[in-house]
């Protein structure tokens, strides 16, 4: 059911026996991906290393950004500043 929420899907399941369809479908794939995937350690640095870079520069730039949107005078220095904050994210995400 969270995935559902977070996929924004709720309302299309409904019926019950859609979401069994659905939820046998998940765990197949589950069952499949962990039948040929062996290296967990690869799994685990993949993981790590996408939530180090969400926390370290893509939350920051977003709460910026909301920040100048709410708080901000709307002057073009502010803008200058959130299109330098957001393209360092960028950067930094493809580089890092």
């Amino acid at each position: 059911d969270n995935l559902l929420d977070l996929l924004g899907l709720t309302d299309q399941f409904k019926n019950r026996n859609k979401l069994r369809v659905f939820i046998v479908l998940l765990l197949s794939l589950c069952i499949f991906m962990a039948c040929f995937i062996t290296d967990l350690g690869l799994i685990s640095s993949v993981g790590g290393g996408t939530t180090v870079a969400m926390v370290a520069f893509v939350f920051p730039a977003i709460m910026f950004q909301q920040a100048v949107k709410e708080h901000g005078n709307g002057s073009w220095q502010e803008k200058a500043e959130v299109w330098f904050v957001m393209a360092s994210m960028v950067t930094m995400v493809v580089v890092g």
